[in-house]
């Protein structure tokens, strides 16, 4: 099984200049990708909005997301979107909401058919992930599916996530024992087992594409200092986790300059690093200070379900009844200070239409921060957090 060797470096962001395309600045033997708004025909030939990496499988395309906690890709399966998996009520965040069957597509990235697919071995897709399982994810079929990566083609055996609603769209695996890592590395495709990501934005003020690079990290993204960290091999409160920081502070930061203190030197709170999460998660006793900050009532999602769907619901309000003017500062393992604007904390509220369509809808605001506690009420900094930090580069074994 290939380890990570015990690093993971964070560059942090100027947010200045121009992002350069992955492709340039690279090194040798890498496979790059963008990372960005998303849309495709699904396998059924309807329209798919997402965000995401454009991967092929078997003739069609899919979106996928990077995941740092999955030794296996895992694809969305057709069946997936069937009528009996429509309703997300089993979802604490999703309770009396029902998708459409075109919003489910957009939502799950498109899917694939597990009948064009040679069928394989599901016991050792769960071996390989042990904590798949653990938050109520569910795994009934494995497959040998052809990757399409931009001019790259590689074979892997794959997941098959066919029902419930704890994955939004398909996993992408560059966890220390990723198979798709391995396959691309013997295969002579890239030249080390490592990669680097560029989260980009998914500000709807200022959006930003960026970009996987398999192999290898784009010099173009790589701005400011540089900090490393260990990679732990223990679970995070039961998740699997490798890249883990430990959060020494943490305030809101008002436009008139107030401050509030939400995790300080006395209450440091270790969290994962998950690019697959877009928001950030919190445990309960944290998400309360959240939530009593925007003194105003909160909006559940079946409230404004009826105009659109929210993929992943934050903490959400009427614009006219709360605001969060202010940023987010984080203090990493007492050195390193990443601040999250304004326009990346607070956002208007965006979805799905019933058509599965993205569209914004001006008269709510969300916080991006999950309105629920976090699985296992471990904290997790995902594409929002990751947004100002321009690249992850975890070391890895280069042979």
């Amino acid at each position: 099984m290939v380890a990570f060797d015990g690093t993971l470096g964070l560059f942090v962001s100027l947010l200045a200049g121009t992002v350069l395309a992955a492709q340039e600045c690279l090194s040798p033997r890498t496979v790059a990708l963008n990372l960005g708004p998303c849309r495709v025909l699904a396998v059924d030939k309807s329209d798919v909005s997402s965000f995401g990496i454009i991967v092929g499988v078997e003739g069609t395309e899919i979106c996928v997301s990077p995941s740092t906690t999955v030794n296996s890709t895992f694809l969305t399966e057709i069946s997936v979107c069937a009528d009996n998996q429509l309703d997300m009520s089993s979802e604490p965040s999703q309770k009396n909401v029902t998708m459409t069957a075109q919003q489910c597509r957009s939502r799950r990235g498109g899917f694939v058919d597990k009948s064009a697919l040679a069928t394989a071995d599901v016991q050792t897709v769960k071996d390989l992930n042990p904590g798949w399982g653990i938050f109520g994810n569910k795994l009934t079929a494995a497959a040998s599916a052809t990757l399409q990566l931009l001019d790259e083609r590689i074979t892997v055996v794959v997941g098959l996530i066919t029902e419930g609603q704890k994955s939004t769209q398909s996993h992408l695996a560059l966890s220390s024992g990723s198979t798709l890592l391995r396959g691309l590395k013997e295969s002579g495709l890239i030249g080390a087992l490592s990669w680097g990501l560029n989260s980009g934005s998914q500000s709807v003020l200022f959006p930003r594409v960026g970009s996987l690079v398999l192999g290898g990290f784009d010099k173009g993204s790589l701005a400011g200092p540089f900090f490393d960290y260990p990679v732990s091999r223990l679970p995070l409160e039961g998740r699997y986790c490798p890249l883990q920081v430990v959060i020494t502070g943490l305030s809101v930061r008002t436009r008139n300059s107030s401050e509030t203190e939400i995790v300080g030197k006395a209450n440091k709170l270790l969290a994962c690093v998950e690019p697959y999460d877009n928001l950030f998660r919190m445990p309960k006793n944290y998400l309360t200070q959240f939530q009593a900050l925007l003194k105003g009532p909160l909006v559940e999602p079946s409230s404004y379900s009826d105009r659109l769907l929210n993929l992943e619901p934050g903490i959400v309000y009427r614009k006219d009844a709360a605001d969060f003017n202010a940023t987010l500062r984080f203090t990493i393992n007492y050195n390193q200070t990443v601040e999250v604007p304004f326009h990346e904390v607070q956002r208007s509220l965006r979805g799905l239409d019933k058509n599965g369509a993205v569209i914004v809808d001006p008269d709510y605001n969300e916080l991006q921060i999950y309105g629920t506690p976090a699985e296992g009420d471990a904290a997790v900094l995902g594409k929002a957090f990751l947004s100002q930090v321009r690249s992850i580069l975890p070391n890895t074994l280069a042979i």
